[in-house]
């Protein structure tokens, strides 16, 4: 009795934390699998979608080979040509017997222009794959009504496998009691094993960076296996460039419509299906190889990114290439270190941090930083480097003792990958004034080492530029660069609104893209309130973290909000410049993430010393707040594991 006593005094916060965020999880879990309907459709037809005219009493008819098991919906595209009187429909569903499975009537108001109906069936069709059914539309009216059977524009008409057909069906691919179980025990294993690693972590005093190291391997991997390759932005081209550099192609070669490539293997992503990639799109291509002919694939859009973006990509690749021939095993291997090497480079940076981990920390394992960090994309490795740069700055200026030339070269290091990974973030470069003359031997090597560093960022910055300028390509309509340029030379004041204009409109939806509201290829919507527990958190942390700036506080501040402020203005002009048409009223093209590596400077720059030196050790109070990040992020990679099963 005595023991279980102690055992509850020493972790009684933590098992009630644990029951309680067990409820929420599961809830929450539960809201997402009810709320979303496990559906399919059938890629693009091969039909020239003409419109269907059916008189009174009229019905077409058509037999489709079932795909899978369970028929939920039919859409149809609908025009009716009377503007007095509303038209009805019959839809009917039979076997080859002709037995009756299922009908619906609707009844479509008058005047309707090409609006697509979804008509839901009452009874559950199930057990139909692989079985031929015969679709009845029949006008039931006293009047004509035409049917578009095709959704124009869009990839979303049906034809089936082995019959054309013009129906767009929806179907029921998941048990969605069996997959809400999955979800519901794996999750709760997840959350207990993490209460656990994070009580352990309370008492024996681990430090932030072996917490983040912990969380950062544990929920990463489950990013790694929920999300599928190309099932992030542009993974397809990220793939094409990183795959490019590994064959010696630093710089992009351009085809005769001047857009930027490489010559590939034939196959490099054919199977990529970019927004509509599912998991098993991945075991039915899983045999795949690399195929020997070679011919130019564009990646317009990544030609002009610098091979140092891709640094943990092209690692991944080449040792991929040494062991296997397969596409998606290269990829994922790829995939796997580049989010080690990232991993690595994070938790080397929280470690020498002198203040502000627990921030740090908890901005690398943003939900839409993990993201982004599993993918083949440069955008975690850049974030990264970015926080190792501040991490290191920092390091520097509150380290004992005069440089080492160890030190020179790693300052150097960062100073070179800054400049080269994305060009808008070079001027976090600035923080490096932040290290003190009287770290360095005398002034004379101080202002060697200055002007040094100030030749070697903009020579990169600008040499990397001039090279990419003819990778350039203006993608949106109205697109014209040139004359952009002009219209902000011309028209500060009117561009300085453009910005606040697009603060105010956009800068919610900025914010909530940051934390991961939009994953997946944009098209995955991640719950406002998951979003939330996330950015609570954050904000709790930054809000309670020790901070001790020292003599010089008001200036480290200063250059940390100038530094913000200029690589806010850069990512707001580049996207004005290379995709919003000229002189629009409002900047196109930014998405939340780009923001990442400015949040932890912006964050420090906000923060006023906090007196009182704390323990680094980890309080039973953060590792709550730690476990319920967790919590966020499991319901996260649920929204993502429901989205990409079927």
């Amino acid at each position: 009795m005595k023991r279980i006593k102690r055992f509850w005094k020493q972790n009684g916060k933590q098992i009630v934390l644990l029951g309680v965020l067990l409820i929420v999880m599961l809830l929450g879990e539960h809201y997402l699998l009810e709320g979303r309907t496990f559906d399919s459709f059938s890629p693009t037809a091969e039909m020239n979608g003409k419109s269907i005219k059916l008189k009174m009493q009229d019905s077409f008819s058509q037999n489709v080979l079932m795909e899978h098991d369970r028929l939920e919906n039919i859409f149809l595209t609908v025009s009716t040509e009377s503007e007095s009187k509303d038209c009805g429909l019959s839809i009917s569903v039979t076997d080859k017997n002709g037995q009756l499975l299922a009908e619906k009537k609707v009844s479509l108001a008058a005047g309707m222009k090409e609006q697509e109906e979804c008509i839901p069936f009452g009874t559950d069709l199930g057990k139909v794959k692989e079985t031929v059914l015969k679709f009845e539309i029949k006008n039931i009216s006293d009047q004509p009504c035409t049917i578009t059977l095709y959704t124009a524009g869009s990839n979303k008409v049906l034809v089936n496998k082995k019959k054309n057909c013009s129906l767009r069906l929806q179907y029921y691919d998941l048990d969605e009691k069996l997959a809400g179980r999955f979800i519901y025990v794996i999750s709760a294993i997840f959350l207990v094993l993490l209460t656990i690693i994070l009580t352990a972590a309370y008492h024996r005093k681990w430090k932030t960076e072996r917490i983040f190291l912990i969380l950062y391997l544990t929920i990463g991997l489950l990013y790694n296996m929920v999300i599928p390759v190309s099932g992030v932005p542009d993974e397809g081209a990220h793939m094409c460039r990183a795959f490019g550099i590994t064959q010696g192609d630093f710089i992009a070669s351009v085809n005769d419509k001047g857009k930027g490539g490489s010559m590939l293997p034939s196959n490099l992503v054919h199977n990529w299906k970019g927004p509509d990639m599912k998991l098993i799109d991945i075991v039915e291509n899983s045999d795949v190889d690399l195929s020997d002919s070679m011919s130019f694939i564009s990646y317009a859009n990544t030609a002009l990114y610098s091979p140092f973006t891709y640094v943990p990509q092209v690692i991944g690749i080449a040792a991929g290439r040494i062991f296997t021939r397969n596409i998606f095993m290269i990829a994922y291997i790829a995939r796997f270190i580049s989010w080690l090497i990232t991993g690595i480079i994070l938790y080397w940076s929280i470690r020498i941090l002198p203040f502000g981990k627990n921030i740090a920390a908890m901005i690398a394992l943003m939900p839409m930083n993990m993201h982004e960090n599993i993918s083949l994309a440069g955008d975690g490795f850049t974030t990264a480097i970015v926080i190792a740069f501040v991490c290191y700055v920092l390091y520097l200026r509150y380290k004992k003792g005069i440089l080492r030339k160890r030190e020179y070269f790693v300052m150097f290091l960062l100073l070179f990958l800054v400049a080269s990974c994305k060009i808008v973030y070079m001027p976090i470069c600035l923080l490096a004034i932040l290290v003190p003359v009287r770290k360095f031997p005398d002034r004379k090597n101080y202002f060697c080492t200055v002007a040094g560093a100030v030749v070697m960022v903009l020579t990169v910055t600008f040499g990397w530029l001039a090279i990419s300028s003819r990778f350039l390509m203006e993608f949106q309509e109205g697109v014209n660069s040139a004359e952009q340029v002009k219209y902000i030379l011309y028209h500060p004041l009117a561009y300085v609104a453009v910005i606040v204009r697009s603060v105010i409109n956009s800068g919610d939806t900025w914010i909530r893209e940051m934390f991961g509201n939009a994953l997946g290829y944009l098209n995955i919507e991640c719950k406002v309130m998951i979003i939330a527990i996330c950015a609570v958190v954050l904000i709790y942390v930054s809000v309670k973290e020790r901070i001790e700036w020292g003599i010089g506080e008001k200036f480290c501040r200063s250059i940390m909000f100038i530094a913000c402020g200029i690589i806010f203005l850069l990512i707001c002009t580049s996207l004005y410049v290379q995709w919003t048409a000229v002189a629009s009223r409002e900047i196109a093209g930014i998405q939340g993430r780009y923001f990442i590596p400015l949040l932890f400077p912006f964050i420090l720059g906000l923060r006023k010393s906090s007196g009182q030196r704390r323990s680094e050790s980890t309080e039973v109070s953060l590792s709550s707040v730690y476990l319920i990040y967790a919590l966020g992020h499991i319901l996260v990679i649920a929204t993502l594991l429901i989205s990409y099963l079927v």
